[in-house]
């Protein structure tokens, strides 16, 4: 029954489960600590919180294990205030919460941006408690200290904590350093992933479009003749619509997907309508001079063709447009509000 109840919960069969819980209830069958928490594992895996929590309470017999699930329960929905009292609850039954129970206690201190509180339950983890945090507790705390804007204490935290920070942790300091605008932090820390990940090309997109921000183009150049040695290229974004039970797919610089002369049609009104204010220059796709600035200058009509041409969202919006019964391609185009990828 564990075995079901745990295929319920990963598939998130609610239905399929409550069969299961109405069969151990008629046939008598003992809800012991394991059964139980399987139990309250599915409920609560299948969104249904409430009746985990009946599961959970009408249990004799707990361990760490149910109190984990019904915590974790909590905080993965958002119900962190919830989370956080039965951590109480449990300390209080005099349960010894693990490394798993503090991954949702942690978790729920994010969700509520409670720094103080966070902090004291990371300490409290070796503390009092006489636990080794994980990785995982680092990167918890990076996060609910990145996002109160306390980019010193992360610093200060990656510097001295006892584990080798892996790429998440550095991805996380990088996302805040652009929030806060700390341009030289995000290029120290791209170019630690670059170190610890020299095969991942993204690392030197995000370099190369730093430098660019800041139209440091020889560096631009550098970096690009560097992704061009390791043979990276750019994967390029694309935009899906379903139409009909039919999915369709629009790639940048793409025009294999069929019936596109409707589209093109329409992306033809879409750049005549096109104003300066809607227009971006699009510099990736030219050349650079020898110090990696565009030689090209971009005019009013490149600038419309590149936007209608590389924005996905439009040839996404024009799909849906072109395939709705009596559309006239023709129709003006004044009331689409257009941006880039």
């Amino acid at each position: 029954m564990v075995e079901v109840l745990s295929a319920c919960a990963n598939l998130g069969a609610l239905e399929q489960g409550k069969w299961v819980h109405d069969y151990i209830r008629q046939n008598g069958l003992v809800l012991n600590v394991y059964l139980g928490t399987a139990l309250v594992d599915m409920y609560a895996k299948c969104g249904n919180l409430d009746e985990a929590y009946e599961v959970f309470r009408a249990m004799r017999v707990k361990n760490v294990c149910t109190w984990n699930v019904l915590i974790s329960a909590y905080a993965m929905n958002g119900r962190a205030e919830e989370a956080l009292t039965a951590f109480y609850r449990m300390i209080f039954e005099d349960y010894k919460p693990d490394d798993v129970t503090f991954l949702a206690v942690l978790s729920a201190c994010f969700q509520q941006g409670l720094v103080d509180e966070g902090r004291s339950h990371f300490r409290s983890m070796k503390e009092e408690f006489g636990l080794e945090p994980r990785i995982e507790h680092y990167s918890l705390m990076v996060d609910l200290l990145g996002r109160s804007g306390h980019l010193d204490e992360v610093l200060e935290l990656i510097r001295t904590m006892p584990l080798i920070p892996d790429p998440t942790i550095w991805r996380a300091l990088l996302r805040f350093s652009h929030i806060r605008g700390n341009t030289y932090l995000a290029e120290v820390v791209i170019l630690k992933l670059i170190e610890l990940e020299p095969n991942n090309g993204d690392n030197l997109f995000l370099l190369s479009n730093l430098y660019s921000q800041q139209e440091r183009w020889a560096e631009v150049r550098e970096v690009r003749e560097t992704m061009k040695a390791r043979g990276i290229q750019e994967i390029p974004g694309y935009s899906s619509i379903e139409i009909d039970n039919l999915v369709h797919e629009f790639v940048a610089s793409c025009y294999t997907e069929p019936g596109l002369k409707g589209v093109y049609e329409l992306l033809a009104n879409i750049g005549t309508e096109l104003t300066p204010a809607d227009s971006v220059a699009d510099s990736e796709e030219n050349s650079l001079d020898a110090y990696g600035k565009p030689e090209i200058e971009f005019t009013e009509a490149t600038r419309k063709h590149n936007l209608v041409r590389f924005d996905g969202r439009i040839w996404h919006l024009t799909e849906h447009m072109c395939s709705t019964p009596n559309f006239d391609s023709s129709s003006t185009t004044n009331t689409l509000t257009t941006s880039r990828l």
